[in-house]
């Protein structure tokens, strides 16, 4: 990804409905790198030890449940899911070629870990019951893109000039529309928007 220039940049905002920020998000270059704490190597020579940027990790949450339950879903959420993929997920450290099915699959198991570590969480704890969050990440390995996503919160591609909707709506709404009962202008007002 050396000769790749990517420019992202995240935020997140309250928005005019709700009090409280639910949301969270990552962005995180992917380097395979050894920290060196002592050598007698010369400081020339330590540069080969530092690899350069292979990927970039993007991911957002957009946690639902109300009060801090959707704060602390979207949190965890991203928390498991990158933590997975840092120290866990064997794809990370060997790349390849042909590592596209293997990619899948192990972000479908990071995807799993998440929803599990929410639901424990929310069991765990009084009042939390019913807290949940979105997820959608993109893992970039140039030159491919692996994105993944659960919920509605939606995935854009800016290039060009030109902003691509990626990612579809996992909602009732959406099915609705994909079946031709509702309109697609209706489908955000719809009450099925949110399920």
């Amino acid at each position: 990804m050396e000769n790749i220039r990517d420019d992202i940049f995240g935020l997140t905002d309250t928005g005019k409905v709700r009090k409280q920020n639910e949301d969270q998000f990552l962005i995180g270059g992917i380097h395979k790198a050894l920290d060196i704490s002592h050598t007698s190597l010369a400081e020339r020579d330590q540069a080969r030890l530092l690899g350069g940027k292979l990927g970039v990790l993007l991911v957002v949450a957009d946690g639902v449940g109300g009060a801090a339950a959707g704060a602390q879903a979207s949190g965890l959420a991203v928390d498991a899911l990158t933590s997975y993929i840092t120290f866990t997920m064997p794809c990370f450290f060997h790349f390849a070629e042909d590592i596209g099915g293997d990619v899948l699959k192990e972000i479908s198991t990071a995807f799993q870990k998440s929803h599990e570590k929410v639901l424990a969480e929310a069991a765990a704890e009084s009042g939390q019951e019913g807290m949940a969050t979105t997820l959608t990440m993109a893992y970039i390995l140039w030159p491919r893109a692996f994105i993944v996503q659960v919920g509605d919160s939606r995935l854009y591609l800016q290039r060009d000039g030109w902003l691509d909707q990626i990612t579809r709506d996992q909602t009732m709404a959406e099915d609705l529309v994909d079946q031709g009962i509702l309109k697609p202008e209706l489908a955000q007002k719809s009450r099925w928007s949110n399920v």
